[in-house]
């Protein structure tokens, strides 16, 4: 679990067993002031309801955390950081 106050230290990125069911989840941020994480794809049949999604809405100091770990994952997917 990450602190209320974004403490990275307590913050570690996994791998994924392969064997094992995960969500497909997204995230987006806007703005540094909002965040969403969740199961809807940005479609017409995700936006409007047609499917069964699930998700998060995030306000406030708790984004800029968000926004460090999409850094880091992006970090990792380009090698600028190893496991």
């Amino acid at each position: 679990m990450i602190a209320l106050d974004g403490d990275l230290a307590r913050c570690t990125v996994a791998a994924l067993r392969d064997d094992a069911p995960w969500a497909h989840l997204k995230a987006q941020t806007a703005d540094s002031c909002a965040a969403y994480i969740g199961s809807a794809n940005v479609t017409a049949a995700g936006l409007a309801g047609s499917n069964l999604e699930v998700g998060i809405l995030v306000r406030g100091p708790a984004v800029a955390v968000i926004e460090r770990v999409l850094e880091l994952l992006r970090e990792r997917r380009s090698g600028g950081l190893t496991p």
